[in-house]
């Protein structure tokens, strides 16, 4: 990858603030179970293995919620494969399903991430992203983070457990699960970065090495946010600039100025 690459990271101003610590930079990471992605890491062969995968969940998941359960996992893939109505359905292995998921859970379970949104550009905004990670959790005061990609690489070269790359949108991709998501979601231009060696839902590394942090702030964001985000930083390092897209006007702005 080039140097000219930037990372970027929507979210509200809420959640900006765990990020800092002491005006110091805290990456956090998140659990891979927690990503909110329902196709994460979905791109199994042949698809009919994945059908029977996703009718033993959803039936799995439907007696859970009814306060059932279960004592024999295999028995239940072995009966969704028989109503799958696959043909040859005698010739698919129960074992190779069940290990499958199993490999699956584990890595969800045993690596944390942090995602990005990758462009060329420091200045790079894009209104549906804005409107899918950042509005929808805070209506007002929405930033963006960005970040060099090499500055932030360079800041992680000595910590143990790290790695990153790119995701990949390519059916039958042959990157490591935690790398590739399906096809559907390669709009985001995603980077990611992975730590397998840390604790918990949620966790986070404060970066020694300082670099620059751009923050871009939405076109609503509050004078009074503004200050108060000025007063938690390090200016040194973190430079502001407000959103330069265009105001949306909505219907609703503009009944209260014209009449039917």
């Amino acid at each position: 990858m080039n140097d000219n690459l930037w990372l970027h990271r929507y979210m509200s101003y809420e959640r900006l603030k765990d990020w800092i610590e002491d005006r110091k930079f805290v990456l956090r990471f998140s659990r891979m179970d927690q990503l909110d992605d329902p196709l994460e890491g979905w791109e199994i062969d042949p698809p009919e293995i994945l059908q029977i995968i996703v009718r033993t969940l959803r039936y799995y998941n439907r007696v859970i919620q009814n306060n059932g359960q279960f004592e024999g996992q295999k028995n239940l893939i072995k009966e969704q494969i028989r109503l799958a109505l696959i043909p040859n359905y005698k010739n698919i292995s129960v074992d190779d399903i069940y290990s499958k998921l199993l490999e699956y859970r584990n890595v969800l379970l045993n690596h944390h991430v942090s995602c990005w949104f990758m462009s060329n550009s420091q200045e790079t905004e894009e209104r549906y992203m804005w409107d899918l990670y950042a509005k929808s959790k805070s209506e007002n005061n929405c930033i963006i983070l960005s970040i060099r990609w090499s500055d932030l690489i360079e800041s992680l070269e000595d910590i143990k457990g790290v790695t990153s790359d790119k995701i990949d949108y390519i059916p039958n991709s042959k990157k490591p699960i935690i790398f590739r998501k399906h096809k559907s979601y390669q709009h985001e231009k995603e980077y990611r970065i992975i730590h397998n060696e840390m604790s918990g839902i949620y966790n986070g590394i404060m970066l020694e090495k300082e670099f620059f942090k751009y923050i871009t702030i939405n076109e609503s964001f509050s004078n009074s946010k503004k200050t108060e985000l000025e007063n938690n930083i390090d200016p040194k390092y973190f430079i502001i600039r407000r959103s330069k897209l265009t105001p949306q006007i909505r219907l609703s702005d503009i009944k209260h100025i014209i009449k039917d």
